[in-house]
């Protein structure tokens, strides 16, 4: 399958809301996704959407519209966690409001800041103070 034909099938696929779908595209297609940015990015997402729906959650894919909506998610969320690891997020409250909002699980969280954060080790700490305080409920 060329990379054109997959997308519009995951594209197809969010419309229809069948998730599982989605995934069984990508796991068979796996070298034509490594070849495309946006689907490799799709492709690394899989093991939020395997946690989440193992743990009987909303998932990440039926929280957006289409693989467009799920992307710019992910960017924000980067966006968030690289001002934490820099220790310049300016406004916590922006951050919490964006994860209550967009349903962003635990599983999302960490795994995003442990694929994207520069300290890691940062992020998660600061992840870990938060949700012992109660401000990070997600």
């Amino acid at each position: 399958m060329d990379k054109k034909t997959l997308r519009e099938q995951i594209d197809a696929s969010f419309l229809a809301k069948r998730y599982d779908e989605i995934e069984r595209l990508l796991t068979q297609n796996k070298e034509v996704a490594k070849s495309d940015r946006d689907l490799l990015r799709l492709y690394y997402m899989l093991p939020i959407y395997t946690a989440e729906k193992e743990a009987g959650q909303q998932t990440i894919f039926s929280k957006v519209s289409d693989l467009e909506e799920l992307l710019e998610r992910e960017v924000r969320l980067k966006f968030y966690l690289r001002r934490i690891a820099f220790d310049i997020l300016d406004d916590e409250n922006e951050f919490y409001r964006f994860c209550r909002q967009n349903k962003v699980s635990l599983a999302e969280l960490f795994m995003v800041a442990y694929c994207n954060a520069v300290h890691r080790e940062k992020v998660q700490e600061f992840m870990q103070r938060k949700m012992a305080e109660g401000k990070l409920v997600v």
